[in-house]
């Protein structure tokens, strides 16, 4: 405004015009202000192209400026999301998931924060989740996924759902859900989303088991529950009421053993309960190798927002679709979906190309992609020019070489053990783990036994930082001057080093 005044001779009032026009982004009315400026520096004594200079200076300003008290409003926003993710991640996490539940690209990235902030998102439960993301009970960093969530769940059955939970108590077994919730809940649809994602999971049943089926046209085990509640439901409804007896004998005949079938194989359960979710939850594909990926791509995926037209980057992540068409010549080529742990982006994979990576573009498969940034379209989207799968050979590092892994002493949790526990399970191998129990009177030494060397690759240390932070891994050379000593003890897990 003091520019405009003191060089373009225009009073306060219409200084402030200016500031309105360029503030309100109204772009018609730039261009008359443009000349007005112009021609007010001329009778000010300044050459032209000073003023055209001036102007294409200020200009921009409407892509961006705003007035001091939207300024303080937003650094007082800024503030206040800084302090409740500080002081209270699970709470601020929550509110943060619910307000992207339905935004594909932004909600993995969320869920990464998540994981990297050292809160567990949880898969939805019938027992415990309410519409959106919530806090689990219990106080611990965890964040249960809501109802809503869950695709063929609509808000009608949701509703049902947590009326009868809370108007009737807890479900205590299938059986005893498919007894409390409206008859109208109990669709193949609804009970087979809930199934798949997880919302049984907490009541003692595999998803597998619920699914399972004797022949392929026999109904599914959780069906042999449901049905026969279904029926007697609607008929006590319709008045017809058993002769000798009801509702009590009839709970006394159902019984859950079909449903004690096997759990699925990883991949299908994870495969399974995306489709439900849109997301893996439970697990991810990637965090085994996340670190691999890393050190082939250049960037993650929601970077590349940051490039310009025409750049080329590699990425590297797991195909979530395929969606395979044709050119007007008829030619077969493919636009797919590739997503890694902190979001997506869609894929072109001309005829060229796809000819050459046909092979391996399925989807679930992980491939690094290169390709150049196309920003000409709706949406932010790479042309492939190279597709592979990824190196994801493992680097043993001699035995000598531990893995040194630090808990504070208020995580020794049973639960957080037995995690820790199956995690180096998993990577058997010939490298010592060291861990190191960091509390108020100091640290702790603990040499875990032989049964627990793991190979310590990059999976390995992924998951372990998944679980415990990034900063609580890695791998150290011990010095035979410095052998650890202590006396600490951790449950049904280390004996104190000596």
């Amino acid at each position: 405004m003091q520019i405009a005044v003191r060089m373009a001779g225009y009073s306060m009032g219409q200084a402030d015009e200016l500031r309105r026009v360029m503030a309100k982004k109204k772009r018609e009315l730039v261009q008359s202000e443009r000349e007005k400026f112009t021609k007010g520096c001329l009778e000010s004594g300044y050459p032209e192209s000073a003023a055209r200079q001036i102007f294409d200076l200020i200009e921009p300003f409407a892509d961006y400026g705003f007035p001091a008290a939207h300024a303080c409003a937003y650094a007082y926003i800024a503030y206040q999301t800084a302090y409740l993710k500080a002081h209270h991640p699970v709470e601020f996490m929550s509110a943060m998931l619910t307000s992207v539940k339905d935004d594909k690209d932004r909600k993995p990235y969320y869920l990464n924060a998540c994981r990297l902030m050292n809160v567990e998102v949880l898969p939805p439960d019938v027992n415990e989740s309410e519409l959106d993301f919530t806090p689990a009970p219990g106080g611990e960093p965890k964040i249960r996924y809501g109802l809503s969530a869950v695709r063929n769940v609509g808000g009608g059955a949701v509703a049902q759902i947590l009326a009868a939970r809370r108007e009737k108590g807890a479900f205590t077994s299938f059986a005893d859900f498919c007894r409390k919730v409206d008859p109208g809940v109990l669709t193949k649809k609804v009970l087979e989303s809930l199934i798949l994602s997880g919302g049984f999971d907490s009541l003692g049943y595999t998803r597998g088991g619920m699914m399972a089926k004797t022949t392929p046209d026999a109904p599914a085990a959780w069906e042999k529950i449901a049905a026969p509640i279904s029926a007697e439901r609607k008929a006590e409804a319709a008045g017809q009421f058993s002769l000798f007896g009801g509702g009590d004998q009839a709970a006394a005949e159902i019984d859950e053993s079909v449903l004690t079938g096997p759990e699925f194989d990883k991949r299908t359960l994870l495969r399974l309960e995306k489709e439900m979710l849109g997301q893996f939850v439970t697990d991810h594909p990637l965090l085994g190798i996340r670190e691999t990926l890393a050190a082939q791509s250049d960037m993650e995926i929601p970077e590349v927002a940051s490039l310009g037209d025409g750049d080329v980057v590699t990425v590297g992540g797991i195909v979530a679709s395929v969606n395979r068409r044709f050119t007007k010549s008829g030619d077969p080529y493919a636009v797919i979906r590739l997503e890694d742990l902190t979001g997506g982006i869609a894929v072109v994979v001309f005829p060229s190309v796809f000819q050459q990576s046909q092979p391996i573009l399925d989807a679930d498969s992980i491939v690094m992609v290169k390709g150049r940034v196309d920003l000409r379209g709706r949406e932010l989207q790479l042309v492939a020019l190279e597709i592979s799968e990824p190196d994801l050979g493992v680097v043993v590092l001699p035995p000598s070489d531990p893995v040194v892994v630090e808990v504070p002493a208020a995580a020794c949790t049973s639960g957080m053990i037995a995690k820790l526990k199956e995690t180096l399970a998993g990577h058997p191998g010939s490298a010592p783990v060291h861990l190191r129990v960091v509390g108020a009177g100091g640290v702790t030494p603990l040499r875990l036994g032989e049964d627990l060397c793991v190979d310590p690759s990059a999976g390995l240390l992924s998951e372990l930082r998944t679980l415990l932070g990034n900063d609580a891994v890695r791998i150290e050379t011990p010095s035979p001057a410095r052998a650890p000593s202590g006396n600490g003890s951790a449950p049904a897990l280390a004996t104190p080093a000596r």
